[in-house]
Order: C-alpha cells, then structure tokens, then sequence
C-alpha cells in the first residue's frame, strides 16, 4: 500500500498531527469552540491511527503471505486492498476538511480586505494538496 506525505495517511499519524492541531489553535486564538473541535479532531486522529495501524499490518493471513502471494506457490488469503485504500483516502480527507475548516471559520471575523482574506484562504488550501 502506498504511503502519502498527509498527515492523516501516514503512518504515526496519531504522532504527527497533534503537531499540526497545535498550530491550528495558535493562529486561530481560541475561542470556546476552537478547543473543543480540536480536541474532536486529535481523539478521531488518534483514534484512526489506532485502527488503521493493525488493519495494515495484519491484511493478509499468514501475515508474510503479503510478500510471498506473488509466486503462487503460498497459501493465504488477504483483504481488499482497495478498501481499506478507499476507506484511508475518504477519512484523511474529512479528517483535512475538518482541519482546514477551523482556521478559515475564524478569518470570516477578521477585519481584512476580501482580497487579504482571498490570500490567506488560499494559503491554507495550498496545504491540502
């Protein structure tokens, strides 16, 4: 399976993130609602690298079958690839949207030109690719 650079499709994403979810915090200068979706967003984080972790590393039974399956000559059965890729994209990117949704929420308040505001959206949207 391959691996992307995005914080919530990599490995130890429930290590990395929290990082970012700091971050988030300081520029968005909390408000009441901020902390609590963050805090929503690093459990779901968490909670996705707890389940993801093992369902990757045990997707094939006998585990080494995930190498060995190529030359036939092994027995073993592995589960849909494709599934748990689809279900790991469709996550990381709510996961994104969510993150991305909370900075952007607080720069309505701000008192910039729309152009200004333009820029600073498209900054973080940057981020997501």
């Amino acid at each position: 399976m391959q691996e992307d650079s995005n914080c919530h499709e990599a490995h130890g994403a429930e290590k990395v993130c929290p990082d970012v979810h700091g971050f988030i915090v300081k520029i968005a200068k909390a408000g009441k609602r901020v902390p609590v979706a963050i805090a929503g967003l690093a459990v779901a984080t968490l909670d996705i690298g707890i389940v993801l972790t093992p369902v990757r590393q045990f997707q094939c039974r006998p585990i080494d079958y995930f190498w060995s399956r190529w030359d036939g000559e092994h027995q073993g059965t592995c589960v849909n690839f494709n599934a748990i890729g689809w279900a790991n994209a469709i996550v990381g990117i709510t996961l994104d949207l969510w993150m991305l949704a909370i900075p952007l929420n607080k720069l309505r308040g701000l008192k910039l030109s729309w152009k200004k505001k333009l820029g600073v959206t498209l900054m973080f949207c940057v981020g997501t690719l």
